[in-house]
């Protein structure tokens, strides 16, 4: 699949893992950069719903058209379909308990 990423700092993020793991700590800079590359290696959004360890799922409410991939515990990435079959938006990076 194709990505675009809403800010610059996810993108250098996803390529340089000494910059994720500055902006999130080791952890999360550790699996975000492995995540982006599943994303990035998927043929089709059924590929990715087919992946159990990313636990894929819809948002709900205000967020509605929008997904999350765990990263690690709390942390997720949030995405959104791109109106192109074969484009992914990565949204942000967040603790979902804040």
């Amino acid at each position: 699949m194709r990505l675009r990423f809403r800010r610059k700092r996810l993108e250098r993020c996803a390529f340089e893992g000494s910059a994720a793991k500055q902006a999130w700590g080791p952890d999360v800079g550790r699996r975000y950069p492995e995540r982006i590359a599943e994303l990035l290696a998927a043929p089709s959004w059924e590929a990715l719903e087919a992946l159990r360890s990313l636990n894929l799922h819809a948002l709900k409410g205000d967020r509605q058209g929008r997904y999350a991939i765990n990263l690690t515990g709390r942390w997720r990435i949030i995405i959104a379909r791109s109106e192109a079959d074969d484009e992914l938006i990565v949204l942000n990076v967040e603790d979902y308990h804040r």
